[in-house]
């Protein structure tokens, strides 16, 4: 069982002057700078008896606004204490959030929220009780529908909070009459839609939020509305006799703007009621006879889709002011004579896509939500592929650019970034072909995937010391993919992860990268493709390095990989970390090294010598396995005295190989070790104990000549050496 409640002060960190909470700190370790999560604003916690997982099949749901915990850092088993959190500037619960989490038992859903969607709790079982602050405007059909409290309720209109959320019990009967009691504050979607018996509705002055409530009444005549509602459905009186027989034309009902009626469009100069509340969805839909400048007045806090899709007339800037919450699909589609200047306030939390395509006056965008979640993606975009927008000023206050906010605007060539961003979404400015250069602020932190991906970015790129990460772990486009005007990098000081494809294609980046020291991982093809880069100097905190992720650069001489490193990832013998980098002369292992995938270097055809100083490494122990070297002209091997076991199959097949060094502090030696290793000349060991031979570790080796400490020969004669090809043994000279 657990009690979910806010407390907004709590577990708070610092770091470098940005907050962000304990949950992501203790997730790392060692002392390594924390991944931030996205902004948080709110802790919840909650006692249970397990922790609360993730539910995977709403993911999907859930990603963009609560961001959950299964780490059992998070979860003390002792105390039954766990977290969740929920995103900064988050205010809606989205649907099916938390279904069918049996653990929740109490819910306190903070201030900050205005939406709860459908289903949002169903099928909690254990759930008794459920907190609706007054910030809440909406709430979504059958929320608690398979809760305990559900089920503790008797047959009837059931209230929550004073809000009417449903009805329960099949036979029970709606009078013909509805009177809302006083005090009732919203009925939720769906509550009284076809009761056919009902004939009106009498709603108090207190209720201020009616959703699709009534829709397919057939017989409802009569609704007596409060003079204001924060919000009206757009289907609250859908295929509804009360709204059937109101007049032709514009309808508006308690502040807000319901579709138009009649066979013919709205014409004429359009001014919005300055008390307006919201507009709702097809508001205004294919009126391209109004006219006059388009103002929305600042009480509107919804507009919904396609509101005013097509009012080819309107004219004037377009100021979508700070009150304004959500803005739907398609709302200002085809208005071809807005002018010039778009503003979009500050509490924007959510645009949907489309919304200002097809605009073509827009040249310049004030964008200013503070921390806006747009639903679209790279192909359903905010201001579609046809945009002639040239500048984008981001707001001082603005924290979160959205995901694709300006993908595809291909005119785009000024961006002045806001000095508290800390966040550019994925996709943000994709394909702003025409975006030669960006001053990102030193306050960003996090870089999307495919953020700048095909951007027409030339010279060098410089990312600020507050960024930690760039784009994802294993999937998705690079944030500077594509971008073959860059010519350098120049990296911050705190940068810990270079995602998936990050600068994957980028040509002319020339001469020497350098990966700060801060960089823990880089990810797989990260700077694949790269041919202009001729040395990389890889940072002393490294651990991972992923598949491809240098394949194809030009890296000429020594490459040096730190003893920090502990992974090198490959996906099959033809995508090596390393692989095609056909100039490297030189490779040195750190002592660190625990795993290297086979074919890591295949294909660098100019590699001719191995420094191997990693202790203990390996990369599996079947036969299939090749070795990372097995498609390279490697003719000397060097095994550091800090050298503890040579792995199976470590240079397996890599007939170029003419002679071995082995440090004094080797162990083992794994099977097929160097077997076929067909013209191997030279073998010196300066372990002073033989260290055991495993299956075929010399087998096809040739005629070579060992090497051994002199006082050593008589142990060598006498071990799994001898024989094994080796005859005789030469006291190694000093």
């Amino acid at each position: 069982m657990s009690k979910l409640n806010l407390n907004p002060l709590a577990d708070w960190g610092y770091v470098n002057n940005s907050r962000f909470s304990f949950l992501s700190i203790r997730n790392q370790g060692g002392g390594v700078e924390p991944v931030p999560p996205e902004p948080i604003s709110y802790i919840m916690r909650y006692k249970a008896t397990s922790a609360i997982e993730k539910p995977e099949d709403n993911w999907v749901w859930l990603y963009k606004n609560v961001d959950w915990e299964n780490d059992e850092t998070f979860y003390n088993e002792s105390t039954g204490e766990g977290q969740l959190r929920l995103v900064e500037g988050t205010r809606t619960i989205e649907a099916h959030a938390f279904e069918n989490l049996e653990q929740i038992e109490f819910f306190e859903i903070p201030n900050t929220i205005m939406f709860i969607e459908e289903q949002a709790f169903y099928g909690c079982i254990n759930l008794i009780s459920l907190k609706i602050p007054d910030s809440v405007i909406h709430i979504g059909s059958y929320i608690m529908d398979g809760t305990a409290w559900y089920e503790q309720q008797g047959n009837g209109i059931l209230y929550l909070d004073n809000w009417i959320i449903c009805i329960k019990g099949d036979e029970y009967e709606i009078p013909n009459e509805l009177i809302i009691p006083d005090g009732t504050r919203g009925i939720a979607d769906g509550v009284f839609s076809g009761c056919d018996n009902l004939t009106k509705v009498v709603m108090p002055k207190s209720l201020y939020s009616v959703g699709d409530s009534f829709s397919y009444c057939e017989n409802l005549v009569d609704i007596v509305f409060p003079d204001t509602l924060n919000y009206l459905g757009s289907d609250a009186l859908n295929e509804v006799p009360y709204y059937d027989n109101l007049p032709d034309g514009i309808v508006y009902i308690s502040g807000w703007y319901l579709a138009w009626k009649g066979e013919e469009p709205p014409t004429g100069e359009l001014i919005l009621n300055p008390d307006t509340k919201g507009i709702q969805t097809y508001a205004f839909v294919d009126c391209p006879d109004l006219t006059g400048n388009l103002v929305i007045p600042n009480s509107v806090t919804y507009i919904g889709g396609e509101a005013f899709e097509n009012c080819s007339s309107l004219t004037g800037n377009l100021v979508i002011p700070d009150s304004v919450i959500r803005i739907g699909d398609y709302a200002f589609q085809g208005c071809e004579n807005i002018g010039s200047e778009l503003t979009i306030g500050e509490n924007v939390e959510r645009m949907g896509y489309y919304t200002f395509s097809y605009c073509p006056n827009i040249s310049k965008v004030n964008y200013n939500a503070i921390n806006c979640k747009g639903n679209w993606n790279d192909d359903e975009t905010l201001f579609g592929w046809e945009s002639n927008i040239t500048t984008v000023i981001i707001g001082d206050n603005v924290r979160f650019i959205t995901n694709s906010l300006f993908c595809g605007c291909n005119n785009i060539n000024n961006v002045i970034f806001g000095k508290n961003v800390t966040e550019i979404g994925e996709y943000a400015f994709n394909s702003c072909s025409v975006l030669t250069s960006i001053n990102i602020p030193n306050t960003v932190v996090r870089i999307g995937q495919a953020a700048f991906k095909g951007a027409g970015l030339t010279g060098n790129l410089t990312l600020p010391n507050s960024l930690l990460t760039i784009g994802n772990d294993d999937y998705g486009y690079g944030a500077f993919e594509d971008c073959y005007g860059l010519t350098s990098i120049t990296f911050g000081n705190k940068l810990t992860f270079i995602g998936y494809n990050t600068f994957r294609n980028c040509p002319n980046i020339t001469g020497n990268v350098t990966i700060p020291d801060s960089v823990i991982k880089i990810c797989a093809y990260a700077f694949d493709r790269c041919i202009g880069i001729t040395s990389i100097h890889l940072g002393n905190t490294l651990r991972e390095i992923s598949t491809c992720a240098f394949s194809e650069c030009n890296i000429t001489g020594e490459l040096i990989i730190p003893d920090s490193v502990t992974n090198i990832y490959g996906a099959d013998e033809n995508k090596g970390a390393f692989s095609q980098c056909a100039n490297i002369t030189s490779v040195t292992l750190g002592e660190s090294l625990t795993y290297i995938d086979e074919a890591t270097f295949n294909g660098c055809d100019s590699l001719n010598t191995v420094y191997w100083n990693s202790k203990n490494c390996s990369y599996g122990n079947s036969y299939s396995i090749k070795s990372p070297f097995i498609y390279t002209n490697v003719s000397t091997v060097v095994f550091g005295n800090s050298v503890e076991t040579i792995p199976f199959k470590a240079f397996d097949f890599c007939g170029k190989i003419t002679s071995v060094s082995i440090g004094d502090s080797v162990t083992s030696i794994g099977g097929n070790a160097f077997n076929s290793c067909t013209i191997l000349t030279t073998v010196q060991c300066t372990a002073t104990t033989p260290p055991p031979l495993g299956t075929y570790a010399f087998t096809n080796i040739g005629t070579a000549e060992c090497f051994v400490p002199s006082e050593s020969i008589t142990a060598y004669r006498g071990s799994s050496w001898n024989n094994n090809p080796f005859t005789t043994f030469t006291a190694i000279q000093e």
